[in-house]
């Protein structure tokens, strides 16, 4: 009786521990692509796509039959998230923008760079200085 409730206690324990890292993922895959919202819709289509498989595939392990198809789909699906992240220009550059606009900074789209030096930037006048 003992043994039984100290393992039920574990699956209790292993099932609780894997959705609060399911509600963390899905919170920073959340502000992720609110970032991203301005990208093009083709790449934006697929981005969302590889979050939803992830965050999804990590959902559905607790499922003991399923289980290791679910690791083998997270995975893939988690390395495909970071290389898009990481590899395409146009995600890249709107956390660039984010960031830059975090730090207080105005975004020159011209030059693509954080600025430091205007208050403003349109794209009519460019970098604004006073």
């Amino acid at each position: 009786m003992g043994k039984q409730i100290t393992i039920n206690w574990q699956m209790i324990r292993k099932l609780f521990i894997k959705l609060f890292i399911l509600f963390v993922m899905f919170g920073l895959m959340l502000v992720d692509w609110t970032i991203v919202q301005s990208i093009p819709h083709h790449i934006l289509n697929i981005y969302s796509l590889v979050m939803f498989v992830c965050l999804a595939s990590f959902g559905l392990t607790i499922f003991p039959k399923i289980k290791k198809i679910c690791y083998i789909v997270f995975f893939i699906s988690l390395i495909t998230y970071i290389c898009m992240y990481n590899f395409i220009d146009d995600i890249k550059e709107q956390h660039l923008i984010d960031s830059c606009m975090d730090l207080g900074n105005v975004w020159d789209y011209k030059e693509h760079r954080c600025r430091t030096d205007c208050w403003r930037w349109t794209y009519e006048k460019g970098c604004e200085k006073e």
